[in-house]
């Protein structure tokens, strides 16, 4: 009784955690400053809650793809194409 007890309060802390990381997100001025915040903080949560690891990853390659298409966009505009 008491582990799955320890569970839910782990998952209660994370699910707080990830709360407070998306109200600081939306806090931001800018979505850069957003997602500055939110890599961060999942950084920092993937120590201390492994399980959140591959979203992390996915997160990260989100990002990835989404400069790359904003560079790819920025080029097109400089081109004229």
């Amino acid at each position: 009784m008491a582990f799955k007890e320890e569970e839910l309060d782990r998952e209660a802390r994370l699910a707080e955690a990830l709360l407070i990381v998306l109200e600081e997100a939306g806090s931001r001025k800018n979505p850069t400053a957003a997602m500055s915040v939110i890599t961060n903080s999942l950084n920092a949560l993937t120590d201390d809650y492994p399980e959140i690891g591959r979203f992390n990853v996915l997160w990260n390659e989100l990002l990835v793809s989404d400069l790359v298409t904003y560079q790819q966009c920025l080029q097109v505009c400089r081109n004229g194409v």
